[in-house]
């Protein structure tokens, strides 16, 4: 691959939108390609192509806006805050009887991570649960780089070790009371995605350039964290939930599995359920993936 940054980003458009385009590109696309081109990048389409594009798909989605029969519905509520990230949770030490509980009781996970008393246990309480906390577990001993190991813990000391998997929060959810509300849809729809994990890491939803899960682009070679940054820049947005007559909630946002950047739309049920309904891609073969290991 080339070392400029044009050609790399000439190769990038090429390689992954060049079969599709102009027809089967999406919105997102469309508004990273004109992005990039205002921001001086040369690219092998023009920015009216671009503009044509947007043009077209705001069309046909007007056309396939059809009025409801019958008495109009509810109006959505739209939910305007953005999701929490694990380290911007309240964690506070875990106390005395909870760590003793895992030195103690656990004292090793997956035969290989062993519980001792200078591991850190820290806890953090979830908006959506009243008798339910998230527990996060640390040790360099471990040497594996950026491991953590994540358990819900109910009052009675019940664990649920959160491994990448559904039904550990879905026990929970029907052991407590859970209060999904406009205020903490977002963050409850961020902790799933990251928590229940495909073959290549988390469901990683992306609100901000800046977020410090996606790594230093410092540390990028050049041509790789201009495109990267810019790329962000432009597709990024925060995530967006719609009240649904249900009770649970539309949501859209942004987000990175593995190295794919793509805009997904997933619906909330009250019951905590997730389902991801539609994906957009926006860009492949980043320079970019989360490492946040939960085993």
């Amino acid at each position: 691959m080339s070392s400029a940054p044009t050609d790399l980003l000439v190769e990038a458009f090429v390689r992954q939108w060049q079969a599709r385009f102009p027809r089967d590109i999406n919105r997102a696309q469309a508004e990273l390609g004109l992005h990039l081109l205002r921001t001086g990048h040369p690219l092998p389409f023009d920015a009216a192509t671009f503009e044509a594009c947007i043009r077209r798909l705001d069309a046909e989605r007007s056309a396939r806006i059809v009025a409801p029969a019958g008495p109009p519905a509810q109006r959505a509520i739209r939910v305007g805050s953005r999701a929490a990230r694990l380290d911007a949770y309240d964690w506070a030490r875990a106390d005395e009887p909870l760590q003793r509980h895992f030195v103690s009781s656990v004292r090793t996970v997956d035969g290989i991570y062993r519980i001792r008393s200078e591991t850190e246990i820290d806890v953090s309480p979830l908006s959506w649960y009243d008798s339910f906390r998230l527990v996060r577990l640390a040790d360099e001993a471990w040497g594996k780089a950026n491991l953590r190991l994540y358990y819900l813990v109910g009052p009675d000391l019940a664990l649920f070790r959160l491994n990448g998997t559904s039904p550990p929060i879905h026990e929970v959810n029907d052991k407590s009371q859970l209060k999904l509300t406009a205020a903490n849809a977002a963050s409850y729809l961020f902790f799933f995605c990251f928590f229940v994990r495909g073959e290549e890491g988390p469901f990683y939803l992306v609100e901000s350039a800046d977020d410090t899960a996606l790594g230093d682009l410092a540390l990028l070679r050049h041509p790789e964290a201009e495109v990267t940054r810019n790329l962000l820049a432009s597709a990024v947005r925060p995530l967006e939930c719609q009240s649904a007559a249900d009770g649970g909630f539309a949501c859209t946002g942004v987000v990175l599995y593995s190295n794919a950047l793509f805009v997904a739309k997933f619906s909330l049920g009250a019951d905590g359920k997730v389902a991801m309904l539609d994906d957009d891609p926006i860009a492949a073969d980043l320079p970019l993936r989360i490492n946040a290991p939960l085993a």
